[in-house]
């Protein structure tokens, strides 16, 4: 006798509701979406027990007829699909069939739906996936589904649940995304009673500010981006605004929330050199493209996709992101906290005694500057990651590609404009590392290190300040391991190009007989063996992170340090500068070149 037998119906569609009902948060998931696919612009979740106890999700959508009431729970039966050809071009939210059949399953189900047209609704209920007759009901239209005791019969999946607060958590976080991808429904979540989120639906903004709080929301710029028939919407934060995780990086396509590596690297790429290490961008992108380009189909879940031409997926966003952070010239300001004001003090105390200061002011009105000057508009800046990547490849003689290659959209062009520096004074410095300079309704407080640090990296990167090699009197000897050195012989070029001169006689070290220009021999030997590491960490052949990573610490070395006296002019010229970059905002690390501190301010400060 055969050991294969058919499983039982009750077996088959427990196994199924364990791929789609993972925990609380995906029975919100695919109720929520069923709710969006039938036409609903007001959803309400309710949830207790971390959702384990109690879920009820309320829509306003088109209802059901009491056939398709009790239909709605047989496995893949669904409205959405008809034909085989359908699947290559999916627009709704969920087209399986099998969401109210898993999760009825494994739980005790009520539905209650009414359809505009009819004067009273239906109540089907389902428990461990044994479905009631239809009974008539009053209710109004729309479907509200209500879930209670989830994994009841199914012991072991319940105890793999987390506390309550977590599962809750989940919910949450969930909802936030749903939220912000489908800003044109309004949602409310009822945690234990209490309203936890609440839109609108009004739009992405009004969204944003709903989920991600004011005080972030304002440190996020909008994003509209089209870019050879993708268009990418939504806004992403300042780098000032950066987290320590990714999880308030949110991602949707066509108003669907999915997981993505492709978006999440294209954002942080767009936004290299500008962040802090270990910190990442928030956002919440949507990306509108044919659905014919979108593979739903390829997760339990759904919550990853696959595109038809991911590179093309990964330059609108890249570009997107890079291109609104070009347009924005606002530097970070302070924020401090309000402080009361001084208050008279009426008690007894001894005067203090007065000593003379010296109280002779310097005379700085040599380093101000008033004549505006017109300059070339910096380039677009598709066209200069263009014109560096091109330089990258006439150095090294084959890069791999191990992100998509980011190539300039094919309209755009490179503009040029006359725009004026802002009139300033220079005021002077402060602990030998910042300069206050004035300008004409705020103040700038500039970290010359930082400031200096960043323009010499753009300029290494545009090719705009030459690679000058400096002669040792005595050569280095640089000592490696044998995978350290053969990562180094094997791209001399790449040394070479960015100033080095190392020699390879096969002995156990490598002669390093010249540095690049500004770098002193202690440290370019440091920075030869921290690329020769980044070298085996990756690929052996260099890249353009590495190509970055030595530009860096050569515009390090290079500029101006904190707490060295410098000349007023030298300062000035720095000023200057400065202002006639304005994208220029924060040094290749990610800390802030300069902050703003307005008029308004100062007034406000003392209740002018």
């Amino acid at each position: 006798m055969g050991i294969i037998s058919v499983l039982s119906k009750q077996l088959a569609n427990l196994i199924a509701a364990g791929e789609v009902v993972e925990r609380p948060a995906s029975v919100v998931k695919e109720l929520c979406e069923n709710s969006l696919d039938a036409g609903a612009d007001t959803v309400t979740i309710e949830i207790k027990g971390g959702g384990a106890l109690f879920i009820r999700v309320t829509d306003n959508g088109c209802g059901m007829a009491a056939d398709d009431a009790v239909l709605a729970f047989s496995r893949h039966a669904t409205s959405k699909l008809t034909k085989e050809e359908q699947l290559s071009g999916i627009s709704t939210m969920g087209f399986r069939g099998e969401a109210l059949a898993a999760i009825s399953a494994v739980s005790k189900v009520e539905l209650l739906t009414r359809r505009k047209s009819d004067e009273e609704g239906v109540l089907v209920t389902a428990e461990g996936g044994e479905v009631s007759q239809p009974e008539a009901v009053g209710c109004p239209v729309g479907t509200t589904v209500i879930i209670k005791d989830l994994f009841f019969n199914t012991p072991a999946r319940l105890k793999f649940l987390k506390k309550d607060n977590t599962e809750a958590a989940a919910i949450e976080s969930f909802v936030e995304k749903l939220a912000v991808a489908r800003s044109d429904v309004a949602f409310e979540l009822i945690k234990d009673g209490k309203s936890v989120l609440l839109t609108d639906g009004s739009g992405m903004k009004s969204a944003v500010y709903d989920v991600f709080g004011d005080a972030l929301a304002d440190d996020m710029l909008p994003v509209d981006y089209e870019y050879e028939g993708v268009t990418v919407k939504g806004f992403v934060g300042r780098p000032e605004a950066s987290r320590p995780s990714r999880k308030m990086q949110f991602f949707s396509v066509n108003g669907r929330v999915i997981r993505s590596l492709v978006f999440q690297r294209a954002v942080e790429e767009a936004l290299k050199n500008s962040l802090m290490q270990g910190k990442y961008p928030i956002c919440a992108l949507d990306v509108a493209v044919s659905f014919n380009g979108v593979d739903v189909n390829v997760h339990p879940s759904k919550l990853e996709i696959k595109f038809a031409d991911e590179r093309k997926m990964y330059d609108a966003v890249y570009f997107a992101v890079k291109n609104t952070f070009f347009d924005d010239t606002q530097r970070p300001t302070f924020k401090l906290p309000e402080t009361k004001a001084y208050t008279r003090f009426d008690g007894d105390f001894e005067a203090p005694v007065q000593t003379e200061l010296h109280t002779e002011t310097p005379d700085y009105s040599a380093w101000s500057y008033t004549k505006s000057e017109p300059v070339v508009a910096a380039p677009n800046v598709t066209d200069e990651f263009t014109k560096q990547m091109e330089k990258l490849k006439a150095e090294v003689e084959k890069i791999k590609n191990e992100a998509p290659q980011k190539t300039q959209p094919a309209e755009e062009k490179v503009i040029v404009q006359e725009k004026k520096i802002p009139d300033f004074r220079f005021v002077g410095e402060v602990f030998k590392t910042y300069i206050i300079a004035e300008l004409e309704d705020e103040v700038l407080i500039i970290d010359k290190h930082a400031a200096k640090e960043r323009m010499l990296f753009e300029k290494l990167k545009s090719g705009e300040r030459e690679r000058f090699t400096q002669t040792l009197i005595t050569p280095v000897a640089l000592y490696l391991s044998k995978e350290e050195k053969n990562a180094v012989t094997d791209n001399l070029d790449f040394f070479t190009s960015m100033g080095f001169e190392i020699e390879d006689f096969g002995d156990d070290s490598l002669p390093m007989r010249g540095v690049p220009s500004d770098i002193n021999a202690p440290d370019a030997e440091a920075m030869v063996i921290e690329a020769a590491v980044k070298l085996l960490e990756g690929r052996r052949d260099a890249t353009p992170d590495i190509y970055d990573d030595i530009m860096h610490s050569m515009a390090c070395k290079a500029a101006l340090k904190g707490g060295q006296h410098n000349a007023d002019g030298d300062l000035c010229a720095l000023v200057k500068e400065l202002l006639s970059l304005p994208d220029i905002k924060h040094c290749p690390h990610g800390r802030p070149v300069a902050m703003s501190m307005t008029r308004s301010y100062f007034e406000s400060r003392f209740k002018r």
